[in-house]
């Protein structure tokens, strides 16, 4: 269903539910579809039938030692932000230890793998478009619990993962892990390609005394009526602003969801 701005802003957000269509909801922290995967706290913010199909979203949390093996999306642009713990990411060629604020951008293709390198880590997992958030359905195991599993449930081989990640254009290819370069990454790259981003980087502006930073990361697919060339994908995914008044910091990816916390590391 599709309705208008007048419509919608007549209608009260749905609230800690996930509406199945694009209407404003709320979801309070920790609520969402809560699923677990090989030791891992996997809950699900955002789906496709939630966003038009525009994007999904999920916090995937775990202890120590919890990961991921290599994987690859075929369709799906995705951004990992960190916002608690250490989280080691690799891709090919290269690998950082993530802290919270920090952020990597992989668009579809590429090989990466990460694993949790503190007793609670948890990061955003940001997808455009969206779809890819029904493999955790497939894989998961549907949960209660609003904390990661002191011991993993059921543990999906990877070959179970690989049978049914390949419905929805996901590999599982082997490559090496190398090990992480400490570098404080600020660049952002001038085509589409992996890169990393340091917490507080971003392209910078300044507005009402408001500083936003933009975290350019998972584009949006542009819908078209037309058999001409779609416009340019709008890169920013997470918009950060900072009040000089209250020195407080808002880190809000574009679609909502957002948190704050006192001047300084966007969370």
């Amino acid at each position: 269903m599709s309705l208008s701005v007048e419509e919608m802003n007549k209608q009260l957000p749905v609230a800690n539910a996930l509406p199945g269509e694009a209407v404003p909801y709320y979801m309070a922290s920790g609520e969402g579809a809560r699923y677990e995967i090989n030791g891992q706290l996997v809950t699900v913010i955002a789906r496709a039938a939630d966003t038009g199909g525009i994007f999904s979203a999920a916090y995937v949390s775990g202890g120590m030692g919890s990961e991921s093996p290599f994987v690859s999306h075929k369709i799906e642009h995705k951004t990992l932000y960190v916002f608690d713990g250490i989280l080691h990411v690799w891709l090919p060629g290269e690998s950082r230890i993530l802290t919270p604020g920090d952020s990597v951008v992989i668009p579809p293709n590429t090989p990466h793998a990460y694993r949790m390198a503190s007793h609670y880590t948890r990061f955003l997992n940001w997808m455009t478009p969206g779809g890819g958030e029904a493999y955790y359905e497939r894989v998961g195991t549907p949960v209660d619990s609003h904390v990661p599993p002191v011991r993993p449930g059921h543990k999906a081989s990877l070959q179970e993962q690989a049978e049914v990640g390949a419905e929805f254009g996901i590999t599982f290819p082997d490559v090496e892990r190398v090990a992480p370069s400490f570098k404080h990454d600020a660049g952002l790259p001038p085509t589409q390609s992996p890169y990393f981003l340091s917490a507080g980087e971003g392209e910078r502006m300044v507005s009402y005394q408001t500083m936003f930073t933009y975290c350019p990361g998972s584009p949006t697919r542009v819908r078209t009526t037309s058999r001409s060339t779609p416009k340019e994908p709008r890169p920013p995914t997470f918009r950060c602003t900072s009040t000089r008044s209250t020195r407080k910091t808002s880190c809000v990816p574009r679609a909502g969801c957002g948190s704050t916390r006192t001047a300084g590391r966007c969370s």
